[in-house]
């Protein structure tokens, strides 16, 4: 699939801040993260999603988890703030997801799937994107 708009996704452009703040080219990111340009602007344009694997790689590169931190809460904390969600959903919420999941035994795997999934969600039903839908 192809993209068929100029314009950014949510997801793109909050990626492309923060590559700014940190001061990293896109093909450095590229490079860091193990893809290749053309799958860094499909996530650009949302056409598609980074999978699970390289949402940790980018929050590596972006700092949001720091080497050596292998704790599943910290793998979700640095999801959030990818997405910049950290402050969309309250911590006491977060902990009973992380508390609730530890004890069902969900897997890693599908935590970051369910994260993955309410970020892309969260992105696709916000504010700026019902203004966008409702002036189309």
């Amino acid at each position: 699939m192809r993209r068929t708009t100029k314009t950014l996704s949510e997801f793109g452009q909050r990626l492309e801040k923060l590559l700014r703040e940190n001061d990293i080219s896109k093909t450095e990111f590229s490079q860091k993260v193990g893809i290749n340009r053309t799958t860094l602007y499909d996530w650009l344009y949302g056409v598609s999603f980074p999978k699970p694997q390289q949402v940790e790689k980018i929050c590596r590169v972006l700092g949001f988890l720091k080497p050596g931190d292998e704790s599943f809460e910290s793998k979700m904390l640095a999801q959030l703030q990818l997405y910049g969600l950290e402050t969309v959903i309250p911590e006491n919420i977060q902990m009973q997801v992380y508390a609730k999941s530890n004890l069902n035994g969900v897997s890693e795997l599908i935590m970051r799937e369910v994260a993955r999934a309410l970020a892309k969600t969260y992105l696709e039903c916000s504010p700026e994107n019902s203004e966008k839908e409702k002036s189309s």
